[in-house]
């Protein structure tokens, strides 16, 4: 029987709930996989392909907390096959939200098709060639999970540079794109003291007087007291006022040239310096998209607030999570 994007995520799940033991050959799974698989009843086999940058690590680990569940992986699978005793599916889908979508049409997820087995000779040719990939496949160590993760990374970063360099709106982004970019936000609500803007400036000035080139920082931000910022990628950031409403502060590059400290009371603060940025990873940002993004999180500012304490930042993907935003806008 042929399978459409219409009918394929519930062909999936009628196997999965068959009670029989299921062996998954399917390259690439993400997000929304583990509700999937971890349906079954009986036994589940899956092996993946982790080590391309196609399959999102916290996927596998959160199929790893199932016990019924065993997952290994193969370099050079392509595959997306999904076996039981009586029916087996044939198709394009990989096993996340994206790969199953009932309605492409609507803007997420992709055209899939496939086809859906039940001849006992298909069946058993099928099973051989499962079992012989299942015994040439590696166990997933937390190495490859590492791997994995800064593979998952590379790929969606050089994928969301590209969306941008394309003209993209940063209002139009979806909280799936951002999985594992480095892209950053925080929330605060003080100003910087007068002792951090007077080491801030000391530090500009003794960087004249030694004939050094003072990196281009105009206009600039200085974060007092703070115990890092982020190196590699962009921080956007927002004031908190007294109503709880986010006030959007601009987006910035941490320039770790300038650090810089002072002494209070027996302690070092340190001063961190910033300079602002027009886009994000290429993506237009201006004060609209700011304004979208602010009115996304507000709801969750507190939960945001508890995640990275008053003087830290989290990664926009898990704020976005936090908040359950999928999209900025419709």
């Amino acid at each position: 029987m042929f399978i459409t994007a219409a009918t394929y995520h519930d062909q999936v799940l009628k196997l999965v709930d068959s009670g029989e033991p299921v062996s998954a050959a399917v390259a690439f799974v993400g997000q929304g996989c583990d509700e999937i698989l971890g349906r079954s009843t009986a036994s589940v086999r899956l092996l993946c392909n982790l080590l391309s940058g196609g399959t999102n690590p916290r996927a596998i680990q959160a199929l790893k907390a199932y016990r019924g569940i065993e997952i290994r992986h193969l370099r050079n699978l392509h595959a997306k096959v999904i076996i039981g005793d009586t029916s087996a599916i044939i198709g394009s889908a990989n096993l996340s939200e994206n790969g199953l979508t009932t309605n492409p049409d609507m803007g997420s997820g992709w055209h899939e098709a496939g086809w859906l087995v039940n001849d006992r000779d298909s069946l058993r040719d099928m099973d051989a060639w499962y079992q012989k990939l299942w015994a040439a496949a590696l166990q997933v160590t937390d190495d490859d999970l590492k791997q994995a993760e800064a593979m998952w990374g590379d790929q969606n970063t050089a994928a969301f540079v590209s969306s941008g360099r394309s003209g993209a709106r940063f209002a139009d982004v979806h909280r799936q794109q951002v999985d594992g970019v480095p892209i950053y936000m925080c929330i605060y609500s003080d100003d910087a003291s007068e002792r951090a803007v007077k080491a801030a400036s000391t530090k500009l000035s003794d960087i004249e007087r030694s004939g050094s080139v003072v990196p281009s920082v105009s206009p600039y931000e200085i974060f007092d007291g703070w115990s890092s910022l982020p190196s590699d990628g962009p921080l956007l950031c927002f004031r908190i006022r007294a109503n709880g409403s986010l006030v959007s502060e601009g987006a910035w590059k941490y320039i770790s040239e300038l650090d810089t400290s002072y002494s209070h009371r027996g302690q070092r603060h340190n001063v961190f310096f910033a300079s602002r940025v027009r886009k994000v990873l290429e993506w237009k940002y201006g004060p609209a998209d700011a304004k979208l993004l602010a009115s996304a999180l507000e709801g969750a500012s507190e939960s945001i607030l508890a995640k990275h304490d008053r003087k830290g930042y989290i990664s926009l993907h898990e704020a976005l999570t936090i908040a359950g935003v999928d999209r900025l806008r419709d």
